[in-house]
């Protein structure tokens, strides 16, 4: 199966290439295809991941400083990030 993506120019694709299948299609001769590689370790990444959460938790809750949400469960803190319906 084929799927095909427009990025546009500038754009920056994230994949888990342990779930990623290894195929591309061809581009046409005129374009260039570059292509940068870069690997990061699992923990950096839901560090990260944590930190942006504790920033829009409190951006939306200004009393809740960071102080408070360190100490905050991961399941907790992304409960608190969810959208309101």
């Amino acid at each position: 199966f084929i799927k095909h993506f427009h990025w546009p120019e500038g754009s920056a694709v994230v994949t888990n290439n342990y779930r990623t299948l290894h195929g591309r299609a061809s581009v046409p001769p005129e374009m260039a295809r570059t292509m940068v590689f870069g690997y990061l370790n699992k923990i950096l990444v839901e560090n990260r991941y944590r930190l942006l959460k504790q920033n829009q938790a409190e951006k939306a809750n200004p009393s809740m400083d960071n102080r408070w949400l360190t100490r905050v469960p991961n399941q907790v803190l992304q409960r608190m990030t969810l959208p309101s319906e």
